[in-house]
């Protein structure tokens, strides 16, 4: 086999490497990169959301009316203008 068949051979397998293997991994690696910065998104609104929420949750234990509700709610009693004890 002459020097030019073993170098078309080559070409011919570096091409089929470049197409079949190289460029589908590379389209891969970069719908993996795009799917990981949408993640990365999603993961700081919702820790945005997790401090307002925090921030709300905060406020509601320390207003009365709030700390009132949750204890008749936990309770389940009612006060006798409001028909008395509720039953499960």
């Amino acid at each position: 086999m002459s020097r030019a068949a073993v170098s078309g051979y080559l070409i011919l397998a570096s091409v089929a490497l470049l197409q079949f293997v190289i460029l589908p991994a590379r389209e891969r690696n970069m719908e993996m990169a795009q799917t990981v910065k949408g993640l990365k998104e999603e993961i700081g609104q919702l820790r945005r959301d997790n401090i307002k929420l925090g921030r709300t949750i905060k406020a509601l234990k320390s207003d009365p009316y709030y700390v009132e509700y949750m204890l008749r709610s936990r309770l389940r009693y009612r006060g006798p203008d409001e028909g008395g004890p509720t039953e499960k």
